[in-house]
């Protein structure tokens, strides 16, 4: 019955709001985020709102608040008003498909209500626990579902920041709640790898006010329409207006860089500065005390961040990023002041890279990867395999292996190269200054597109003297799609753009999660597709990206290290 009312209200959202607006609603409404525009689901992700996605306790207190005003109205009694309430937080929780997080919320407004009928004190730290205790003795798999961590890190935050706080004014009391929020899940994002989104407090304050009326007028825009479309649709200009303003902020507020303690020293700063921000903004909160000091702190990790690892010409290391002018196809040289070295593709020539490698002294590479079997990538590292020491081969690991790959393979095993399918979570240290993580190898050839080959690139995050490089291979919207679900933010430092900027490759998405400084376009002078299209460099160009271009500038060294990114002339 729940999922046919489920079914209906997005019928209904359909056939009123336009179908962006409409698949926002849906994963406000009902956390149905499959309809939701990738570009807006990253958008959310890259400035701390994913939760607004996540029906929760802003949810489930909005629908209660609406049936206690509307039965206290009607005149009911005491213990009418905090059943019917209870029956809506019901009701949102079996929308949202009893998902960990509205479930919690659920179970700590039901306490909470169901203590106000018998007249006793309710404890939020006590509903917490009874909630978590529920929810993991229904399903144990539970605590290991990043939704269920992040709800109860946030809630058990707030519980214990703001719990006995006494009264304080309306803002004093948003900035404690989304201050506790943050400091709540932060530990965990950073475990995760992610970024700190240092313009998370100020979306939120903007937005979450915003969240009540629009969930209150979208469920009554359904209801309308359902009787009369017209009514309905004259009346969905108020929730439509509300959720484009919400999507504006969270796409505005998404231009600012994540804060990333791997960064470098201004990484470490940033993410220092804002934290302390967030604490001192929750007792400032709820003491009294001035809040201009604490902003100032929030304040300085944005500029920090901000200002960033920016080109800075005079600036070279031994720690180098080298994209090679090879012709329409990739060849990636990473090199560190430990001696590491990574080659990564080798272009469509072996006397290319070959030339390339000799005139840079490159007597031996650590580790070759090869993101996937396309010639234009693989080629030229038939002669490095042959010419050139190498440690070890780094592989997609696509089956079936045919083609120029399979040749790839078999030399490999007639040199005693060893070799290393990628996947998931495979770690390669070079040596202490390199590390190669592999983000995405999908094993088989996957996606539907025109050449699906592309979508199985393996994506490799280099980390080189604590720059972040993001190696894409050629992979296209399909497969980024699915990176972007497994890794939602992929915030690096230099990108290297995949597919030669071809117009399929080029997603808003990906540009915003990865949020580089620099952008590599591997391309052949006047080749035949056009590359890169006009769209690749328009989405970097709005994003203020730095880009450099082999058909332009020839081979791009880039130096890293400290912070900083030089490029050399």
């Amino acid at each position: 019955m729940l999922e046919a009312l489920r079914a209906a209200m997005c019928r209904t959202y359909r056939r009123v709001f336009t179908p962006r607006t409409a698949g926002f609603i849906e994963g406000v409404t009902l956390s149905k985020t499959d309809g939701m525009d990738p570009e807006i689901v990253s958008d959310l992700r890259s400035t701390g709102l994913s939760h607004i996605a996540a029906v929760s306790g802003l949810h489930v207190g909005s629908a209660a608040m609406l049936v206690l005003g509307m039965l206290l109205l009607a005149g009911a009694g005491r213990r009418s008003r905090f059943l019917g309430a209870a029956a809506a937080g019901f009701l949102v929780m079996g929308l949202a498909s009893f998902r960990p997080s509205a479930s919690r919320a659920f179970i700590m407004a039901g306490l909470s209500f169901g203590g106000s009928i018998l007249g006793r004190e309710h404890d939020s730290l006590a509903g917490l626990s009874i909630a978590g205790i529920v929810l993991t003795g229904m399903n144990p798999h539970a605590l290991f579902d990043p939704g269920f961590q992040l709800s109860f890190s946030a809630a058990l935050s707030i519980v214990l920041g703001v719990r006995n706080a006494g009264r304080v004014g309306g803002l004093r009391a948003a900035l404690a709640v989304c201050a506790a929020a943050q400091l709540g899940v932060l530990p965990l994002m950073l475990l995760r790898g992610e970024g700190v989104p240092v313009t998370a407090l100020l979306a939120n304050l903007i937005v979450v006010p915003l969240i009540g009326p629009l969930l209150l007028m979208s469920w009554l825009v359904a209801l309308i329409t359902a009787m009369n479309k017209g009514v309905g649709k004259a009346l969905s200009m108020v929730p439509s207006a509300v959720a484009r303003t919400v999507m504006g902020v969270a796409s505005t507020m998404a231009r600012v860089p994540r804060a990333w303690p791997g960064g470098g020293p201004a990484g470490v700063a940033a993410v220092l500065f804002y934290l302390l921000a967030m604490a001192w903004l929750l007792k400032r909160a709820r003491d009294g005390g001035s809040m201009l000091r604490p902003v100032v702190c929030a304040l300085t990790a944005a500029a920090i961040v901000l200002a960033g690892p920016y080109v800075i010409p005079t600036f070279s290391s031994a720690d180098r990023v080298i994209a090679f002018d090879i012709g329409e196809g990739d060849a990636i040289l990473l090199q560190d002041h430990c001696g590491g070295s990574v080659l990564v593709d080798g272009g469509p020539d072996e006397k290319k890279v070959l030339k390339k490698l000799h005139e840079r002294g490159v007597g031996k590479i650590d580790v070759v990867v090869a993101s996937h079997p396309h010639s234009d990538h693989l080629a030229g590292l038939l002669g490095v395999l042959r010419e050139v020491p190498v440690g070890r081969l780094l592989e997609p690991g696509v089956t079936p292996a045919d083609g120029i790959y399979a040749k790839l393979l078999r030399l490999a095993r007639q040199k005693s190269i060893p070799c290393t399918a990628a996947r998931e979570g495979v770690v390669i240290k070079i040596s202490d200054a390199t590390e190669l993580d592999v983000l995405y190898a999908p094993g088989a050839v996957r996606g539907t597109n025109d050449d699906p080959v592309n979508d199985s690139s393996a994506v490799v995050m280099a980390r080189v003297a604590g720059a972040r490089v993001l190696l894409t291979g050629d992979i296209e919207e399909e497969g980024q799609a699915v990176l972007l679900g497994l890794h939602p933010d992929v915030g690096c430092d230099i990108l290297k753009v995949p597919h030669q900027g071809a117009a399929n490759a080029a997603t808003p998405g990906l540009y915003d999660s990865a949020h580089p400084r620099v952008a590599l376009i591997s391309v052949q002078r006047g080749n035949r597709y056009g590359h890169p299209s006009a769209r690749c460099l328009d989405l970097l160009e709005e994003r203020g990206i730095r880009v450099f271009r082999t058909d332009e500038e020839g081979d791009i060294e880039l130096s890293v290290g400290r912070g900083k990114i030089g490029a050399a002339p």
